[in-house]
């Protein structure tokens, strides 16, 4: 699951990071910017992937189910989000404790959001926010190397 999510955030994001502001976009030029931004991320995929397993294996080893460890995986998009849940879980600390720990620690990705939210101008609302919340590290990298040489948006 964490993989497919990963896969899903990685096209989203880099779908986002391919779309071209200056025109309208007609739908021959909007694949092969997709399929462009695809191709960028794809990489990606290596540092990303080993995460799902990683964590699976680590949640179920701290007494998680696994519809649990589907859970958290699902709603915790950050790797680092999930082991810091897992190890402030264990504590058996309030619910409000444990959500502070997991924001705390991605609270960078606000700042990510932040600094893209002008980039994306053919992006609505609904869709900005769809994206921030995929936005993970390595697709923040990759969307701000290709602003050093051409529009994201």
């Amino acid at each position: 699951m964490l993989l497919y999510r990963s896969v899903f955030s990685l096209e989203m994001n880099c779908i986002m990071a391919t779309k071209d502001t200056s025109q309208k976009i007609s739908e021959s030029s909007a694949k092969a910017e997709f399929l462009e931004g695809v191709k960028e991320c794809l990489p990606l995929l290596l540092v990303v992937s080993p995460f799902g397993g990683i964590f699976g294996a680590t949640a179920i080893a701290n007494g998680l189910s696994w519809q649990e460890a589907l859970l958290a995986s699902v709603t915790m998009f950050a790797g680092a989000s999930q082991f810091v849940f897992l190890e402030v879980n264990n504590l058996q600390l309030p619910a409000f404790s444990i959500l502070l720990a997991v924001f705390a620690v991605n609270f960078r990705h606000i700042l990510y959001s932040a600094s893209f939210a002008d980039k994306f101008g053919l992006f609505d609302f609904k869709q900005k926010i769809l994206g921030f919340f995929l936005l993970t590290d390595p697709q923040f990298a990759v969307t701000e190397l290709r602003h050093e040489t051409q529009s994201v948006t």
